[in-house]
Order: C-alpha cells, then sequence, then structure tokens
C-alpha cells in the first residue's frame, strides 16, 4: 500500500528557472553536480486531498490503491502494461521514502523558495473542476 507515501513535487515554472540559471548564468561553481529540483514541502496524497477540498469547495477523499489496484486503473484507462507496471514500480518506491525530503538546490540557484502546491495551485484550480480522477473521489459539500 501506498499510506506512507509522501513526496514534494516542484512546479515547471521553478524548473524552468532553475535551469535558466544553470544553462545562461552558471559558471565553474556549478558544473559537476547533480541538482536536484523540489517543491519546499513534503505532501501526503492526504494533505493534497486537503487542500483541494478547501480550494474546490468540494469534499475530496485521497483513496490508496494498493499496487494490484493501481496496475488495474492503469491499464484499463489504457496504458501500455509496461507503463502500468513501471508506475507500479514508482510509487513502491515512493511509499518505501525515497522521495521523502526536500532539496535546497532550488533555493541555492536562485535564493527563493519554491513555489508551494496551494500557491501554485489556486489560480489554475477553475481547470481542474470539471475534471474526475481515478484516484480522487469528489463530492459536492
Amino acid at each position: 500500500v501506498y499510506k506512507r507515501q509522501v513526496s514534494t513535487q516542484s512546479t515547471g515554472e521553478d524548473a524552468a528557472e532553475a535551469a535558466f540559471i544553470l544553462l545562461l548564468k552558471g559558471g565553474r561553481q556549478l558544473e559537476n553536480k547533480a541538482w536536484i529540483i523540489t517543491g519546499p514541502e513534503l505532501l501526503s496524497g492526504e494533505d493534497v486531498a486537503k487542500m483541494l477540498t478547501k480550494s474546490l469547495g468540494k469534499s475530496i477523499e485521497y483513496v490508496e490503491l494498493t499496487p494490484q489496484e493501481q496496475l488495474q486503473v492503469s491499464l484499463k484507462s489504457g496504458w501500455p502494461e509496461w507503463q502500468a507496471r513501471g508506475t507500479v514500480d514508482l510509487m513502491k518506491w515512493f511509499a518505501e521514502g525515497h522521495c521523502n525530503y526536500v532539496s535546497p538546490d532550488f533555493k541555492t540557484l536562485t535564493t527563493k523558495e519554491g513555489t508551494k502546491f496551494s500557491d501554485w495551485f489556486d489560480p489554475v484550480k477553475d481547470s481542474f473542476k470539471a475534471v474526475s480522477y481515478t484516484h480522487l473521489r469528489a463530492h459536492e459539500t
């Protein structure tokens, strides 16, 4: 099960800003290093569901899937088997805690904090109001 899964996500804008600095402003001090760009906070599925509930005005419940359920949902959605199995492996990797950290690299490169999930989501929330996801159940409040 994925209950322990906690991860952090960077926004596309934050990743692009870090890449811009590395590619166009970088110097010797930035070379030969693996830069890990994460978001500024660790979030569980339950954390995200609470934020979505508040932002969308709908009750969002995080529903965990077993690896077998995740595989079946992916296959029924039309994913190729190799991709569905790869997603299950990735979710297991997250659940084992391999992404349970916030990297300081974005702040090191840009001298600012990365974008929090709620700060990213609020301006785009209207795009999500009509969307249904297999791992989330939305109920009007």
